[in-house]
């Protein structure tokens, strides 16, 4: 099959109008169509922009808030692990006079003294060290020997304990930045150090700090299980977030897409409409006096060479109306009221339309049509011409003879009515099949580009697919499938 055609054989003249439009309106018409046409924009790619820059934004918006989460969390546990630690710390100082015995240190090492308490201290569950300053930043008392009398300047964190504050430090050994941690124990490297300010019995001054560094085990599992909870909610929430959004955004660009090819088409129609009306003002009137007078020349003629002139002259003419009336089709509004067609009969009358110019080429035309289709809602006007494109286009690709086969029948069970029309024809090649149905697509010298778009548009106008399937050299079939009323 060709991949469009403007020569169905009719008998019909070209038509009349009321006059030859001039020159000038009709080249400012389709002018400022085509410029019109060429300001629709053409959309942008937006499934990809929103793919990635989505990506980004919800992978950095998924990983601030997970970092700040998890942050969150485990200061909110150290913190009251701490809280837990001190009350326990200040409610053993409390039955004693701490600040008698940090005025004299000899009671801090009397195991009978204050002493007994700290040592207890080193009894709650994993602790590795328990340091007792002093105002002065020595240390009086720990469970490590080496340390007492030790003075320590260089820790803020005792400075802001020594103001009254409660400190808590999560955190990995740092032998070289911090002297109190140079005495740990090889294998430990997390810990937990509390700074407890201890109060005057008054609790009008503070007259020293415990220091306490822990490994808590129980702690630390729970901070890293809910460290992988808050990051594996994170991701599955982002996941969810991205695949929800990319869903809408791709349906709305395919919403916009259809939208924009049906501006496209509507602006195609606007041209070929305004396109259409200025040539026919322009030649119809001319072409009608052109066929009449090949008429009456027919009946003088006596000698066949010049009736055969005579009679292609008559056919070119009905060629240029039938031209005319394909353009006038294409960019004629669609209309309300649909009546029942029979296919089956449409098509014959078409293919009898093309039955001198199938027998010239020698071209075989094979129907096979289901008894007692189904008529289907339509135009019948448009359903001729729509067969008449096929069949033209069927002969064109056949110029030194072939076959053409139509095949009707119900499908889906009885859903749908299948029609097929093949050929044995040129064939179109690979690279253009996705485009002979677009406007104004032609390879051909003579070709408008209407043709097949014409058959588009009007299967479309009655519901209907058409799907095109094609091996160049060998041939072309058209499916045109429509619903059944009342299927």
């Amino acid at each position: 099959m060709a991949q469009e055609s403007n020569r169905p054989e009719s008998s019909q003249h070209a038509g009349s109008g009321d006059g030859a439009a001039p020159r000038t309106q009709a080249t400012d018409g389709t002018g400022d169509a085509s410029r019109h046409m060429r300001e629709v924009p053409k959309p942008t790619n937006l499934v990809r922009s929103f793919a990635l820059l989505s990506l980004i934004s919800i992978s950095v918006i998924c990983c601030v808030a997970a970092l700040l989460l998890s942050r969150f969390m485990e200061r909110a546990l150290v913190q009251r692990d701490a809280i837990v630690t001190a009350e326990l710390i200040q409610s053993i100082a409390e039955h004693e006079e701490p600040d008698l015995a940090f005025d004299r240190p000899e009671l801090l090492s009397d195991e009978e003294g204050l002493g007994e308490l700290f040592i207890h201290i080193t009894k709650i569950p994993d602790v590795l060290r328990a340091n007792v300053f002093a105002p002065d930043r020595s240390i009086v008392w720990s469970n490590d020997l080496a340390l007492v009398g030790r003075r320590f300047v260089d820790n803020d964190e005792l400075e802001e304990a020594l103001r009254g504050q409660m400190v808590v430090e999560l955190g990995k050994v740092a032998k070289s930045t911090k002297n109190e941690h140079a005495f740990f124990k090889d294998g430990v490297t997390d810990f937990v150090e509390n700074y407890v300010p201890i109060w005057a019995h008054d609790h009008s001054m503070v007259v020293g700090v415990v220091e306490i560094y822990r490994a808590p085990t129980a702690l630390f599992e729970t901070i890293r299980g809910g460290t992988w909870l808050v990051w594996s909610i994170a991701l599955a929430s982002g996941v969810f977030l991205y695949t929800t959004l990319f869903w809408v955004v791709h349906r709305a660009a395919s919403v916009m897409r259809r939208q924009h090819a049906l501006l496209v088409e509507s602006e195609t129609m606007v041209a070929v409409g305004e396109m259409a009306t200025a040539v026919a003002h322009g030649i119809r009137n001319p072409l009608a006096s052109i066929r009449s007078s090949a008429e009456l020349a027919l009946e003088e003629e006596t000698t066949e060479i010049g009736r055969e002139a005579t009679r292609d002259v008559i056919l070119e003419v009905d060629r240029i109306g039938q031209w005319l009336r394909e353009m006038l089709l294409f960019a004629r509004p669609e209309r309300g009221e649909l009546f029942e067609v029979d296919l089956g009969d449409t098509v014959r009358r078409s293919l009898d339309n093309f039955e001198r110019t199938m027998a010239r080429q020698h071209i075989r035309s094979q129907v096979h049509i289901a008894d007692a289709l189904p008529p289907v809602k339509g135009d019948a006007q448009l359903l001729t011409q729509m067969f008449n494109s096929i069949i033209a286009n069927a002969v064109e690709a056949m110029p030194n003879g072939g076959s053409l086969d139509v095949r009707a029948a119900l499908c889906r069970e009885g859903k749908e009515l299948e029609m097929t029309l093949s050929d044995t024809g040129t064939g179109i090649p690979r690279a253009h099949l996705d485009q002979v149905l677009k406007p104004f697509f032609t390879s051909k010298r003579s070709g408008l580009g209407i043709g097949l778009q014409l058959v588009k548009r009007i299967v479309e106008r009655h519901g209907g697919r058409i799907m095109l399937s094609s091996v160049e050299g060998q041939g072309t079939t058209v499916t045109l499938t429509y619903p059944v009323p009342g299927a």
